[in-house]
């Protein structure tokens, strides 16, 4: 009865104006339910919030979820990018099966 293992793969540097979100790959070690969540840190700003997802993996297969960003949070990463502002997301993901769950974080750093 151990907890699944998680482990989380991206790209190092994404560029979520263009993809429209940021992308993670998770794996586990059992079949599982993922949700992935995540937020980008703006200075003098209260951050932004990414759009969730959520899919299953398959035991040792890599699934890959997209964390999206709403329209205001694009104006608002746009602006911070003009003003040469270096950004970095941070994005958590859960693998759940059988009540029991762990936790990995990622953290991506994003260019305009």
């Amino acid at each position: 009865d151990d907890k699944p293992s998680l482990r989380l793969q991206a790209k190092r540097v994404q560029r979520p104006l263009r993809v429209g979100g940021v992308t993670v790959s998770a794996r586990a070690s059992e079949g599982s339910r993922i949700v992935a969540g995540g937020t980008v840190a703006l200075p003098g700003d209260s951050g932004i919030q990414l759009i969730g997802a959520r899919g299953r993996t398959v035991s040792e297969r890599a699934t890959r979820l997209v964390l999206r960003l709403r329209r205001p949070a694009r104006r608002k990463m746009t602006g911070a990018f003009e003003k040469r502002r270096r950004l970095t997301a941070k994005i958590t993901v859960t693998a759940k099966n059988d009540g029991r769950s762990t936790v990995a974080a990622y953290r991506v750093k994003l260019r305009r």
